[in-house]
């Protein structure tokens, strides 16, 4: 539930908020809880840290929310963390990141990463990760290649996010590092092959 009302735009005390409201509210316990009602819940102003601030995406959310929460009150039992996540990600409005976040919160699994901006670029500084890619559009291909090097280091994947988490935040000069030498290192871009004249063309502009 907290997944699904977070994403890009949301702060995550935002999100966590919306997420109290509706829990507090029994979107999570009961059956039917229509898509007007939790609206109309996410709508009202939320306390965040002491401040009533309104949620932006208040439809949007509760409409995913509506479509999805039967689903997940019913959801089949599975044995692997990417099966939940292949399962979730055919449900309306749910992508690959916040299915994995929802993995993750539910039961802690370790096949699945949880990729943000700074993960990605380290990878790209790094080699790890190709230049041109971006989370929303190849975050299981990007995955892959972070759990095949958390293997290879025999370090579990949620380590790896934490520690790469706490370093951004203790270290903002370092976030910024990585911005600029990706901006300064970004291949420059192809020209295009000038078009060639033949013998028998520039001889027509001389003689014409």
């Amino acid at each position: 539930g907290a997944a699904l009302l977070g994403g890009p735009g949301i702060p995550a005390a935002v999100g966590q908020a919306a997420f109290a409201r509706v829990r507090e509210r029994g979107a999570f316990v009961q059956p039917g809880v229509c898509e007007a009602t939790l609206n109309a819940w996410l709508s009202e102003p939320l306390d965040v840290q002491g401040r009533a601030l309104s949620f932006r995406f208040a439809a949007q959310k509760a409409r995913h929310l509506a479509a999805v929460m039967p689903a997940l009150l019913s959801a089949p039992d599975f044995e692997a963390g990417q099966e939940v996540r292949n399962w979730l990600m055919a449900l309306p409005g749910i992508g690959p990141k916040t299915a994995s976040a929802i993995v993750r919160g539910w039961s802690a699994s370790e096949e699945v990463a949880l990729l943000d901006a700074h993960l990605l670029r380290v990878g790209q500084v790094i080699g790890l990760f190709p230049r041109k890619h971006g989370i929303e559009r190849h975050y299981l291909e990007l995955e892959a290649r972070l759990l095949k090097l958390c293997a290879a280091m025999d370090v579990r994947p949620s380590e790896l996010e934490a520690v790469v988490a706490a370093e951004m935040s203790r270290s903002p000069e370092t976030a910024r590092f990585l911005v600029d030498h990706l901006k300064a290192t970004e291949p420059a871009p192809a020209r295009k092959a000038s078009a060639t004249r033949i013998p028998e063309q520039i001889a027509l502009v001389f003689t014409a």
